[in-house]
């Protein structure tokens, strides 16, 4: 008798640990498909330019994944970034890109979107580096123009001769008939 009771005890105590172990872990998987669903939500409404309802929802996934002590997915980031920027809200823009990169989470987009801030706060030392890191990250991508156009105006800034004569035959010929790369 002694035998038995012990050895459902030691069951019970199994089941109670499988239990405590179980809940978590579906909690865990429920509420990531949760974040994937809601993810995909933001990322649709910024493509349809839903700018608020982009922001919404990804800072709603930053929140609770900040609230957990982790950091959200750098995609999330990467669409509260670029919705805020949409939206004018530019410093929180440059706050959500950064912390995109952070999380080593970097497209076209984001890229572009970073430089377009940087230039807003006027920091042309680093948005020429992000200009940079576009041409070398997307040499094809949708915005090689207008970045081959803007790096070219700000080799002119710096007064960076050599790369805006380099930069001049890459653009194509409506930048270069654009009045502001024709001034020196």
């Amino acid at each position: 008798p002694l035998a038995s009771v012990i050895k459902k005890r030691n069951r019970m105590k199994n089941i109670s640990i499988g239990i405590v172990v179980i809940i978590p872990l579906l909690f865990t998987a429920c509420s990531g498909g949760k974040y994937l669903e809601m993810t995909t939500i933001s990322e649709s409404s910024l493509k349809a330019g839903n700018y608020q309802e982009a922001l919404e929802q990804s800072e709603q996934i930053i929140k609770d994944a900040e609230e957990k002590g982790k950091p959200a997915p750098g995609k999330v980031y990467s669409i509260a970034g670029i919705a805020s920027y949409e939206l004018e809200k530019f410093n929180k823009s440059l706050e959500y890109l950064n912390k995109s990169n952070r999380q080593e989470y970097s497209d076209e987009n984001t890229n572009w979107y970073l430089s377009m801030n940087y230039r807003h706060i006027d920091n042309l030392s680093k948005e020429i580096s992000s200009l940079e890191l576009y041409l070398k990250n997307y040499p094809d991508g949708k915005h090689v123009n207008p970045v081959k156009e803007r790096l070219f105006q700000t080799c002119l800034e710096t007064e960076n001769y050599g790369m805006a004569e380099k930069l001049w035959t890459e653009i194509d010929s409506l930048s270069r008939e654009n009045p502001e790369n024709m001034e020196i």
